[in-house]
């Protein structure tokens, strides 16, 4: 969990221009609120599933708001295909 978290901070810091994750807080907050646009998104669950060949509909996209709940999905989701391999 802890590496897909480091991952994901890096895949933001490259990908969104002026955004700050200073600490565990920042991990709760509100995508928008770090500065996250919709095009931004778009190009972050690209590399989620480039990287992890985890997909994100679009209704389950629109309730991750925040880093947490990107890492747990992914992490869920990581899970649902170790047990079916």
């Amino acid at each position: 969990m802890e590496q897909i978290k480091r991952e994901l901070t890096e895949l933001l810091q490259d990908t969104v221009t002026n955004i700050s994750i200073t600490d565990e807080q920042d991990y709760d907050r509100p995508l928008k609120e770090l500065g996250v646009d919709s095009l931004d998104m778009m190009s972050i669950l690209l590399e989620i599933f480039d990287r992890y060949k985890v997909d994100i509909l679009d209704e389950e996209a629109e309730k991750l708001t925040t880093l947490n709940l990107i890492v747990a999905h992914i992490n869920r989701e990581l899970k649902k295909m170790n047990q079916v391999e």
